[in-house]
């Protein structure tokens, strides 16, 4: 069975985000440092991408290694 490698692009897009390398940099740039408490508790994320981010971290998905590049990236 392969398993897929998550990219912060991957990420993005499966939260309905603009994914390309440009908006993914602003996007960062325009959150970085602004909230401390964990990443799927920050103000700027709708209810459902707050949701897939809780229910990723929980069950450990594939996609958990780019969730927690992302957290690292706005700290």
């Amino acid at each position: 069975m392969e398993t897929k490698i998550y990219e912060i692009v991957d990420l993005f897009a499966q939260l309905g985000l603009e994914d390309n390398p440009n908006a993914i940099n602003q996007s960062q740039s325009n959150y970085h440092g602004k909230d401390k408490h964990l990443l799927e508790e920050a103000e700027f994320w709708t209810q459902a991408q707050t949701h897939f981010i809780t229910e990723a971290l929980s069950s450990n998905a594939d996609c958990t290694q780019a969730i927690d590049r992302l957290k690292r990236n706005l700290k």
